[in-house]
């Protein structure tokens, strides 16, 4: 499982149990702000607070890392 920088597809299990799929970005172009993790830092790490811009929602959501199902590139 490695995040890339680009479009990603992740589906992830919440923590009410749900699951979702999310269309998003580690790191959208429009953000400005500091970055609380590099994408060595997340890649290498075992389990973490993942946060990506949802491009359906248009809002940043989070997941951790241990509850994800599946992830592809976009």
């Amino acid at each position: 499982m490695i995040f890339t920088t680009g479009t990603m597809i992740v589906t992830f299990k919440k923590q009410n149990g749900e699951v979702r799929t999310l269309v998003g970005t580690l790191f959208p172009p429009t953000y400005t702000g500091n970055y609380k993790m590099t994408l060595d830092e997340i890649n290498s790490a075992e389990d973490c607070l993942i946060t990506m811009w949802d491009y359906e929602k248009n809002d940043w959501r989070s997941f951790y890392k241990r509850n994800i199902v599946e992830m592809e590139d976009a």
